[in-house]
């Protein structure tokens, strides 16, 4: 049996539903979304207020799931790090196994093989070749008329115009563990390179920018042609950036499952999608973007 474990935002979530949905084709799969009520992560579980993707909890797997996330965060840790490791260890003997993808930011066709026992699955899944045998667009259907009058308003405007998403993810980017892996990794060149591109490529582009802090994004970005900055769409409602992302002609991504749902939703055959060559600081992974996106 498959257990997928979630964590993260939506985004998140998305990827590690599509993946689960993978799974399930080939052996019995079930999810955990513990983290998400514990913690409460950006907007807990958001698939069912969504998508009316309904996931049933189990006790037993929670507890089973908060035992071996605390084993792998002692792991690491100077005094008690041995004793955990014996303990995974004696776990796999019981053919319990626990598979991590280091945060998704990378495809092992291996994590796709059937195994055998009971299989804990912790990551983010990103790469779309996780997703081989399914349609993950069916998964996802935003109801548009869930929409508010603002966003509604700004749709029409980027169904009439030549609409190029511009997304500025700052946040938990910006927090001292994640600043130098993830927030240093679309600067202003990246912006600026990805804006150039657009201009030399399309005709008449408008800009739509997108970011959990757009006063910032004004100021950093300093663009000087046509632009619409979305600044109303706040927590429960943070989705519905996603949704105009996804009906944009084209996509700037930060390096952010956020947008790279969005542009993946866009149903455009002749979008352009940029992306940032690295999506952490210290590493190359390509691998994690469909072949037609444009790498800078």
């Amino acid at each position: 049996m498959n257990i997928i474990i979630f964590t993260g935002g939506l985004g998140n979530q998305m990827s590690q539903y599509a993946f689960a949905v993978a799974k399930s084709k080939h052996a019995r799969t079930i999810v955990s979304t513990y983290f998400l009520q514990r913690h409460y992560e950006h907007q807990g579980y958001e698939l069912k207020r969504l998508f009316d993707i309904s996931i049933r909890t189990n006790p037993l797997i929670d507890f089973s799931v908060r035992i071996i996330r605390k084993l792998i965060y002692l792991r690491d840790h100077h005094l008690v790090g041995n004793v955990a490791c014996l303990l995974l260890r004696l776990l796999k003997i019981l053919n319990c196994n626990v598979w991590m993808d280091d945060g998704g930011t990378k495809f092992d066709y291996e994590f796709l093989k059937n195994k055998s026992g009971l299989n804990f699955y912790l990551g983010g899944w990103l790469s779309e070749k996780y997703y081989y045998d399914i349609q993950p667009q069916s998964l996802f259907k935003f109801r548009f008329e869930d929409l508010n009058i603002k966003s509604k308003e700004i749709l029409n405007s980027i169904t009439t115009l030549n609409s190029v998403s511009i997304h500025i993810r700052r946040g938990d980017y910006q927090i001292d563990y994640n600043k130098d892996t993830f927030g240093s990794v679309c600067n202003f060149d990246y912006y600026s390179n990805a804006i150039e591109y657009i201009n030399k490529h399309t005709i008449a582009p408008v800009f739509f920018c997108f970011s959990d802090e757009i006063e910032y994004a004004k100021h950093f970005l300093n663009i000087n042609q046509n632009v619409f900055y979305i600044d109303w769409n706040k927590n429960e409602d943070s989705w519905q950036d996603m949704c105009l992302i996804s009906k944009c002609k084209h996509n700037i991504n930060a390096n952010s499952t956020f947008s790279w749902w969005g542009a993946y939703l866009n149903s455009n055959p002749q979008k352009i999608v940029i992306v940032p060559s690295h999506y952490t600081s210290n590493k190359d992974i390509p691998v994690i973007y469909p072949e037609t996106w444009i790498k800078i």
